[in-house]
């Protein structure tokens, strides 16, 4: 892979990791309250959600390229809206941007990177898997530094400038040090090739097996995801005031992404057909151990078990992806990680509503066993539409 396509992996998860030790509490800060943080996250996944398929299409027929210089250029100015915010107005202008931003970034440079580097040889689980570590690393590095700039300046200033200044960074790095090949089918978009790739990529989303068990796996991972990163740093502060903390748990929960991630990939490269099966009991255990988060009132046990989630979310997201793309023509693949990124925003929306409701009417922690009891209950669906798979399969 690239040494610029890794550097701007990094990057992009840097910028998000800087604020998600202090994303929730930001809000606050710059003017929403813990009843209405559901509500913002909400609009944000909402906005990635209607945005999500036609960015992917866009990616694939106008250039990954433009599809990742707007996803940079709307973060930073998300990134803005936040910085002068005093309103919950403002702050659901920041939330749609940023979801904007998400929608255009999510399948454009994967599916340049993947498309750059299978094309030298490299292994499918290789590629997803370094991109997982260095999406952690970042994510990663940026939750650490984001708990050290929380303290400098009122209302996590430092966090969201460090944000905006990265994004902007970005945009000058995409525009001067990267180059796309362009295929046949992104020169000259016409409505015809629009239709064709719409088609296309909902077709591929009524297949049978793999396809349908990934779709159960993706909404429902969305929903235990959003739950957890709504809702933990209040849940943190309840139980600990030592604000740098934060960014130490981020940055641990990261590194255990990255340590699911390497599991995962050395296991799939040795054992290519146990993937599905694999992925069945990652679900089976991240939802056990969500269901159980929502007890630990203690902080070497609430981190403890924040770390382990997060494991768990690495090896998922390696086995998912891999899978994935390997079922996936190459001039679609923008379109169908657009497509998944969409269904995935679909399990924060349910989130957001079920977050408004809970914490509303109960303790805001049921959130994370209603999550956990949920991803079960998909883990037994998958596991009959994988049977039903294997025994319809040819011998």
């Amino acid at each position: 892979m690239r040494k610029i396509f890794l550097i701007i992996t990094f990057l992009k998860s840097f910028s998000v990791g800087v604020m998600m030790p202090v994303l929730a509490l930001s809000l606050i800060a710059h003017g929403a309250s813990i009843n209405t943080i559901s509500l913002l996250l909400g609009t944000y996944s909402l906005t990635a959600l209607f945005a999500e398929f036609p960015s992917g299409i866009f990616a694939d027929i106008c250039g990954r390229k433009k599809s990742a210089l707007l996803a940079y250029f709307l973060s930073a100015v998300s990134f803005v809206f936040l910085l002068f915010s005093n309103t919950l107005w403002l702050l659901f202008l920041s939330m749609v941007f940023t979801g904007l931003g998400r929608a255009f970034a999510s399948g454009s440079m994967d599916a340049l990177i993947i498309d750059d580097t299978v094309s030298k040889g490299i292994t499918l689980v290789k590629v997803t898997s370094r991109l997982s570590i260095f999406e952690s690393a970042g994510l990663a590095a940026g939750a650490l530094a984001g708990g050290c700039l929380s303290g400098i300046i009122q209302r996590y200033t430092a966090n969201i400038l460090t944000g905006l200044i990265i994004n902007v960074l970005l945009l000058m790095v995409l525009i001067f040090f990267v180059k796309e090949k362009h295929s046949d089918l992104e020169n000259k978009p016409n409505k015809n090739k629009i239709g064709i790739q719409i088609k296309n990529s909902l077709s591929f989303l009524s297949q049978k097996g793999l396809v349908r068990i990934l779709l159960v796996f993706t909404i429902l991972t969305g929903t235990a995801l959003f739950s957890v990163e709504t809702y933990w740093q209040p849940a943190f502060s309840e139980i600990s005031s030592a604000s740098w903390l934060l960014g130490v748990t981020s940055f641990t929960g990261f590194a255990f992404v990255i340590l699911g991630s390497k599991i995962a990939e050395c296991f799939l490269a040795k054992k290519p057909n146990f993937s599905v099966l694999w992925l069945i009991i990652n679900k089976l255990i991240f939802g056990i151990l969500l269901s159980l988060f929502m007890l630990q009132n203690q902080i070497p046990l609430f981190i403890g078990m924040y770390v382990f989630i997060y494991f768990f979310v690495g090896n998922g997201n390696v086995t998912e992806n891999t899978l994935l793309n390997q079922i996936v023509s190459p001039d679609q693949r923008a379109s169908i990680l657009s497509l998944f990124s969409f269904i995935l925003q679909a399990g924060g929306i349910i989130t957001a509503l079920l977050g408004y409701i809970v914490s509303t009417q109960t303790n805001y922690r049921v959130i994370w066993l209603i999550a956990g009891i949920l991803l079960i209950l998909g883990v037994g669906l998958c596991v009959l539409l994988y049977r039903r798979a294997i025994i319809k399969s040819p011998a």
